[in-house]
């Protein structure tokens, strides 16, 4: 046991000392429009802190952008576009979304080295490996009605684009895993049955397997780096398929309850945000009922609260555990939120216009706001910044084959984000996370792997260093 012990306290001696900390401090960087503009509307954000959306003056063409610290927000050069918009980023800075020019809507790919047209439709999510998947084409009748949508595709760089088929069109992902896998849901109308399907591309074809989810419809809202699928199934459930298990994340006492949609609502940990109606009744709110926000985190099913007001929806949450989203104040305003042990913060950026959500949260603690009204506006909130990393093996090589140019930024931004926040899982006793985030560590080192962004000296070198962790943590974690 004594050794026990020792091998634990020295795994951890690899993690602790990179764990961030989290504090009231606080810090609004704004994300601009682009000169002539008067809204952007932003749409996600990397471990990196970039954002990606796009910028229009008065809902008028829309022009895709990305944003750093470093150069502000900036366009995304699409010759002969009329329109564009930006939908997701990676860790590598590759960014997806859509244009338009004189021959239709189309899909695309921009990084360093340039534009990529992906076909017809809309690129929705992108992976470490640069693997997208997006929504088909929609389609429009002769009086200029929508009349229809193709299937969702997915592209990756080696075998290129694939159409996917299952049941009836319209079929539209819900996301994309580490290793290629795009969840959707489908229905059959002639047979008037549904399924939970993840396509993956295997030897230059698309193979798509059906997920047991008891005979229910569920409609899928995320998918995380290991494969876990959280949705809402047809009886009004938030719902967490994870292997051959399909839990029923439970509610907070109200008639109706969900888990977010978008790719935030679900962590590598499977933990969930959403929100639920409570037995609290409220005149003013929808129904009737009062919503609250939640995490579910190992079987429990948390009330966050709010701000002080009635209502409050989780939209985010990281894998620290921190939650973001929007809660009314005691005036019944509604602002942005950061909840993190037990704590809810207002995140009202100053000069914002009511209301505010909060859609995004990075593994750094960093908080995409939105101001919904006019002007639309969107901030990065940081928190006040953790000391400097500790002299640990995992921590410290990472940060030196950054320098050396073995490991690009965006990729060093996203490793470093997975020990800090596997050390702040075991900072806080919770071994068994942190074994579980080390796991989405090797995952991610496997993809970028695979994508060529790291070479086989690399990549073997942080598997061994993380694998020294992970060893004597495991043997404690049942």
């Amino acid at each position: 046991m004594p050794a026990l012990r020792s091998a634990v306290a020295a795994a951890g001696a690899l993690l602790l000392a990179a764990a961030p900390v989290l504090t009231a401090a606080q810090q609004f960087l704004p994300v601009e429009p682009l000169g002539g503009d008067t809204n952007l509307s932003a749409y996600d954000m990397n471990s990196g802190g970039v954002v990606v959306g796009c910028s229009d003056h008065g809902w008028a063409t829309r022009r895709a952008f990305v944003w750093n610290r470093a150069t502000g927000t900036t366009a995304i050069p699409i010759p002969g576009a009329t329109d564009s918009c930006a939908w997701a980023v990676n860790d590598s800075g590759q960014v997806v979304g859509e244009a338009s020019d004189e021959s239709g809507t189309f899909a695309f790919l921009w990084d360093a080295s340039g534009l990529t047209k992906l076909g017809p439709g809309s690129a929705r999510y992108i992976n470490p490996a640069g693997t997208v998947a997006g929504n088909g084409r929609i389609l429009y009748d002769d009086q200029g009605w929508v009349s229809g949508q193709e299937n969702g595709w997915m592209w990756s760089p080696t075998s290129g684009r694939h159409e996917l088929a299952y049941g009836d069109p319209p079929l539209m992902p819900a996301g994309i895993d580490a290793a290629g896998r795009v969840v959707a849901g489908t229905y059959e109308a002639a047979t008037d049955t549904s399924a939970l399907v993840l396509f993956q591309i295997v030897d230059g074809a698309v193979v798509a397997t059906a997920l047991d989810t008891r005979g229910q419809y569920v409609a899928p809202s995320a998918i995380n780096v290991r494969g876990d699928v959280a949705g809402n199934s047809s009886d009004g459930r938030p719902t967490l398929v994870t292997g051959t298990r399909l839990i029923d994340l439970g509610d907070l006492g109200g008639s109706w309850v969900w888990a977010s949609y978008g790719p935030g609502a679900l962590n590598d940990l499977g933990d969930v945000t959403g929100g639920s109606y409570t037995p609290a009744a409220d005149p003013w709110a929808e129904w009737g009922e009062v919503t609250h926000a939640f995490l579910w985190h190992d079987g429990r099913m948390i009330d966050l609260g709010t701000l002080g007001g009635p209502s409050s929806e989780g939209m985010a949450v990281n894998n620290l555990g921190q939650v973001v989203g929007y809660a009314q104040a005691a005036d019944r305003t509604t602002h942005a939120f950061s909840w993190s042990g037990g704590v809810m913060t207002d995140l009202a950026a100053p000069g914002s216009h009511e209301p505010t959500w909060a859609v995004d949260v990075n593994d750094r603690g960093e908080v995409l706001v939105w101001d919904l009204w006019g002007p639309m506006r969107a901030w990065v909130w940081v928190p006040a910044g953790p000391p400097p990393a500790g002299v640990t093996p995992l921590r410290v090589r990472i940060d030196t084959l950054a320098v050396t140019g073995m490991i690009p930024n965006g990729i060093h931004d996203a490793l470093v984000a997975s020990v800090d926040a596997a050390a702040a899982r075991l900072a806080n006793g919770d071994r068994c996370g942190a074994v579980r985030l080390l796991e989405v560590f090797d995952r991610k080192v496997g993809a970028f792997a695979t994508s060529g962004k790291l070479n086989s000296s690399t990549t073997n070198e942080l598997l061994q260093l993380a694998a020294d962790s992970t060893t004597a943590l495991a043997s404690s974690c049942p």
